[in-house]
């Protein structure tokens, strides 16, 4: 009973992930009926929410926050792959470029162990497999009183011209 992203694909179907234990991806078409649900075990005891993006066809890839974990699910609600990143790694938020080659995943790498420390970053993930093709930090963490803030990469979009845009949370 919880909704934390809605995406559309190029045919007007809605896309809501969400839940609590466990999240769920849910499909529904123009007229708001459900066509189908998707779970894979990931649940808020052991997981924060990440986020969701659909491309034009109606592929949805959707996240676990912390521990990094992605899942591609194909337009009938079936898995397609799932990938878990580095367990220093979380992934928040997600954007295809222009002709939906590359998927980019904004998010935080975790160091300093057991000093808390970090850094915001992009990933460039595999849309084969789900794998990490490259990260980038983008950000350094912020000097606090206890623990260093990652300053996490939080949204994330692609410009026409190649470049990706970002904010981080501090």
């Amino acid at each position: 009973n919880k909704v934390f992203n809605i995406e559309a694909d190029s045919s007007g179907n809605a896309y809501i992930y969400g839940g609590d234990t466990p999240y769920k991806l849910q499909k529904y078409d123009p007229s708001g009926n459900l066509m189908w649900t998707f779970t894979n075990g990931w649940d808020s005891s052991s997981y924060w929410c990440g986020t969701l993006i659909v491309d034009r066809a109606g592929n949805s890839y959707i996240t676990a926050g912390s521990s990094a974990e992605i899942t591609k699910v194909n337009t009938s609600g079936s898995q397609v792959w799932t990938h878990s990143g580095g367990i220093f790694d979380e992934y928040w938020s997600m954007a295809f470029n222009c002709d939906e080659t590359e998927l980019i995943v904004g998010g935080t790498r975790l160091t300093g162990i057991p000093i808390i420390n970090g850094s915001g970053r992009v990933y460039n993930i595999d849309l084969t497999d789900g794998s990490v093709l490259n990260s980038i930090k983008v950000s350094n963490a912020i000097p606090a009183f206890i623990i260093n803030d990652p300053n996490e990469v939080r949204s994330l979009s692609a410009s026409p011209n190649g470049n990706y845009y970002f904010l981080t949370l501090d």
